[in-house]
């Protein structure tokens, strides 16, 4: 008999049972999620025979609950180097101490084998050094996108303040470009004073396509208010046609294109030599199309669009064409 899905939450299982379970899995290939929760006879013996079953090469499991369980360190360790996994839930584990959750981190999240996308972890006592290791961990991740952090009071503004910064490293363009852009649930815990307000907008961000959210976070942090001039005046034509271009992408619907067009007349009205055009012409379009976005708000007019047009930039024009 072929199986693909085991729910065997709350069946008073004990150690043997979990032994012959595990030893008859592994004959199964087919079997794709295990539900083990609340069952809480089952000692690290039978843990640790259900571990190697999810290291044996016939386990195709990708979802394991083992919610509200006596799991230990031991038995957390070797659940941690299965890398076929793609939905894990440990709610209610607290027998796992900080040193088995930094475990987590260094043999799942780091791993660039590991297919886990969903990780749940609620009411686990989580504290600011394990959440810091797990945003640490998520750096270079770009698979997982929930991690369920609910009802681990002990997090605080320094835990959550780990996922904002590695959501979105301001430190340099380059930074904001490689930040991690897949994470986009952290539970669906309510705002408190100890949140970054920063923190659920970077989430939500990421749940946009990959292109629009980088973009967005760029423009955010490196393209608003003063930002420096200077690297446009040494930039080569053929690089500072792509970089506008990149900047006056108007046309993907996203919310950054108030924040791109805004930068771009800032630029325009400040460096009008870089285009060709004369200061005095340059700065009273721009002033146009300044009064046309304050008026407009969200900066969807075309008639925005025309107006930068005028210019007659054919280094934009190229550039945006180009894409990049």
């Amino acid at each position: 008999c072929k199986i693909d899905t085991l729910e065997l939450d709350e069946n008073s299982i004990d150690d043997s049972v979990a032994e012959m379970l595990a030893t008859s899995l592994e004959t199964n290939c087919i079997l794709k999620r295990l539900d083990l929760s609340s069952n809480m006879s089952i000692t690290a013996r039978g843990w640790m025979a259900l571990s190697r079953y999810l290291q044996h090469p016939n386990c195709k499991l990708d979802s394991l609950h083992a919610n509200h369980n006596t799991i230990n360190d031991e038995v957390a360790t070797a659940l941690f180097e299965n890398c076929t996994l793609e939905d894990l839930s440990l709610c209610d584990n607290q027998s796992i101490t900080a040193r088995g959750w930094m475990n987590l981190s260094s043999l799942l999240l780091e791993n660039p084998n590991s297919r886990l996308r969903r990780l749940n972890l609620m009411g686990n006592q989580l504290a600011d050094g394990v959440a810091i290791s797990f945003a640490n961990s998520l750096d270079n991740n770009a698979k997982l996108k929930v991690l369920n952090l609910n009802r681990n009071p002990y997090i605080t503004i320094m835990g959550w303040n780990a996922f904002s910064q590695v959501l979105c490293d301001r430190s340099s363009i380059a930074r904001t470009h490689a930040s991690n852009h897949t994470l986009c649930n952290l539970g669906s815990f309510h705002p408190s004073p100890g949140l970054p307000q920063n923190l659920s907008h970077y989430l939500e961000l990421n749940q946009k396509d990959k292109q629009c959210k980088g973009r967005q976070k760029i423009l955010e942090h490196h393209f608003t208010g003063d930002f420096n001039m200077e690297p446009f005046e040494e930039m080569k034509v053929e690089l500072l046609s792509h970089v506008l271009g990149w900047l006056c992408g108007f046309d993907q619907g996203d919310d950054s294109n108030l924040v791109s067009q805004t930068a771009l007349f800032q630029l325009l009205r400040s460096k009008p030599s870089l285009f060709g055009a004369s200061s005095e012409d340059c700065v009273v379009r721009v002033d146009d199309l300044s009064r046309r976005l304050d008026h407009n708000g969200c900066g969807k007019d075309k008639k925005i669009k025309t107006c930068i047009g005028d210019l007659d930039i054919r280094s934009i024009e190229s550039g945006r064409k180009m894409h990049v």
